[in-house]
């Protein structure tokens, strides 16, 4: 997904600070892949 993808589902501003949160993703299922801050991109993968 692109950074503002995720800007428009969460609401909020997608900067170097997602990197802290990044790890919270697991609770809900995903776990984050790779970032790219040059294209602006964050592949996620569903966690079974």
């Amino acid at each position: 997904m692109t950074f503002e993808e995720i800007q428009e589902i969460a609401g909020i501003p997608i900067d170097h600070s997602f990197l802290k949160y990044k790890k919270e993703f697991g609770d809900y299922g995903w776990q984050v892949g790779k970032i790219s801050m040059k294209e602006q991109t964050v592949w996620f993968h569903k966690v079974d």
